[in-house]
């Protein structure tokens, strides 16, 4: 029996030989593939949607259309409706155990193009505006005031990855875990292991596995929470959620930078309203957070909040959310502010529909 990977895309993803859902289908040991989801991460394979996933959504064997004479399925369009999933990002979309596309692919998903759409009206004071949309290809944008098309640098400024919306899925460290090698967080890595399924605190998707976490890690000076981005990140915004940071200690947490991961520096401007921490945009490839001279006994859990519309086991984000389109000077009063651009991965509001569909091919082989 042989498994074709072709028809997601050049890039395209598939399953392991032993987790092909088409293979299991049909030697009767499974049920047909039914599940669609999509992640806002790039995956290695198509069953790491299994968890991997920010949205998801089953069809049947019976929803399908069958041709006996072609041998051919075809699924029906999986749609996520105007208010589903608002405000994700879409870059892997497919069947978990057939394949899936991974994003961007330009033959699979063309870029959009978003004309003269309505930011705000100027008031005579204000130069930040929200871009509204968290991920723009760069250079492709045209900004007007009264119609008037500006120019890049000398009248505004862009972030074309702006996570304008503070999604948690959007913040840097969400779509790494604790034990990979670029993060330390404290003494995860080497403290006793559990055989319970504590989830990893800074991994946005269902990621947790017995034997792997311990229940608690300690943070301090010696062994913080380190981030190695591998390049340069702007930060402004760290948030600690579901675990409490002792009230005793919490004014004195540091969250610092480096270049070098030698010369520590103190984010300038900061501020705290609660569990969130927000500082002077920096940018840096090293980054840490800790109480000094204190040992902070760190809880993973075992369970889920639901945030986003996700419900995960996530505690801590450190990444930025900006508006993403500044002005030199302020838009006047009553000025029409508008922008076009163009998207390369599919963004989800309540202004569209994400769908999804594929065909699944079968053939007899030679003397069948």
């Amino acid at each position: 029996m042989t498994f074709n990977c072709t028809g997601f895309g050049d890039n395209g993803i598939y399953p392991p030989a032993d987790q092909n859902g088409v293979i299991k289908w049909l030697l009767g040991t499974s049920t047909f593939p039914n599940t669609i989801s999509f992640s806002r991460y790039n995956q290695q394979k198509s069953n790491d949607l299994w968890n991997n996933k920010h949205g998801t959504k089953s069809t049947s064997l019976d929803a399908c259309t069958r041709n006996a004479t072609t041998w051919r399925i075809d699924y029906p369009v999986i749609t996520w409706l105007d208010t589903e999933r608002n405000n994700h990002t879409v870059r892997t979309i497919g069947i978990n155990s057939i394949g899936a596309i991974s994003l961007p692919n330009h033959t699979m998903f063309p870029p959009v193009q978003v004309t003269k759409i309505a930011i705000a009206t100027g008031d005579g004071t204000t130069k930040d505006f929200s871009i509204k949309a968290p991920f723009i290809i760069p250079n492709s944008e045209t900004i007007y005031v009264n119609n008037v098309a500006l120019t890049k640098g000398t009248d505004y400024e862009i972030d074309y990855e702006s996570n304008f919306c503070d999604m948690r899925e959007n913040y840097h460290t969400a779509g790494l875990t604790c034990r990979v090698d670029n993060v330390s967080f404290g003494n995860l890595k080497t403290a006793t292991k559990s055989g319970s399924n504590y989830r990893d605190p800074i991994a946005w998707w269902d990621c947790y596995e017995a034997n792997q976490y311990p229940t608690s890690c300690t943070v301090n000076e010696a062994n913080p929470i380190f981030f190695d981005f591998g390049y340069e990140k702007e930060c402004n915004r760290m948030k600690i959620e579901v675990n409490t940071v002792p009230a005793a200690q919490i004014d004195n947490l540091k969250i610092q930078y480096s270049t070098d991961n030698a010369t520590w520096t103190d984010v300038p401007g900061m501020t705290r309203t609660n569990q969130v921490w927000s500082f002077t945009l920096t940018s840096a490839r090293y980054w840490r957070v800790f109480i000094p001279s204190y040992n902070w006994s760190y809880a993973l859990t075992t369970g889920t909040n639901t945030r986003d519309e996700q419900a995960f086991g996530t505690t801590f984000f450190l990444g930025k959310t900006v508006p993403g389109l500044k002005f030199t000077t302020p838009p006047a009063n009553g000025a029409a502010i508008e922008a076009s651009y163009q998207l390369e991965l599919p963004f989800k509001t309540s202004n569209n529909l994400l769908r999804f569909t594929c065909s699944l091919l079968l053939s007899r082989g030679e003397g069948s």
